[in-house]
């Protein structure tokens, strides 16, 4: 097994640290949910010690307005923070050496199927799913308790 890939498992398994909850039933709520790790990484599973910074942010676009109405003007600047430092030092290196979801595609990958490439044009709606799943939703549609 080459280095990259003990890389991937051990990340994997530090990212996912909170082995007690299948004899507690409850998922990890401690001080490591406020600290984003360095890839995708499920806030609400079981086993997640760390926060994703896309859900980060979707926290963050979905509080905005009532705390902007209740004067509170604190921003969630330090994801966007870790983000653009680690995009700046390291690229999109964490996707492929410490993201659970890249390993486990690439896990998927090697299942024998029939692959096949989705089309050049669709190629930029990543970009449209990203700006309304992660900003515009949460920023814009609410419930009945007035959340994002």
């Amino acid at each position: 097994m080459s280095l990259r890939r003990w890389i991937q498992v051990l990340a994997t398994f530090v990212s996912n640290g909170y082995w007690q909850f299948p004899a507690t039933g409850k998922m990890y709520k401690g001080t490591l949910k406020s600290v984003c790790v360095p890839g995708l990484n499920c806030y609400s599973c079981p086993a997640a010690t760390g926060a994703c910074p896309l859900g980060a942010i979707q926290s963050f676009m979905a509080t905005l307005r009532p705390n902007l109405e209740a004067a509170r003007y604190h921003f969630g600047l330090y994801v966007i923070g870790f983000l653009g430092i680690t995009g700046s030092l390291v690229g999109r290196m964490p996707c492929g050496w410490v993201c659970p979801f890249g390993f486990f595609q690439e896990l998927m990958h090697k299942i024998p199927s029939p692959k096949f490439e989705i089309p050049k044009f669709l190629n930029h709606f990543k970009y449209v799913f990203l700006v309304l799943f992660v900003f515009l939703l949460p920023l814009l549609v609410w419930t009945n308790s007035d959340m994002g």
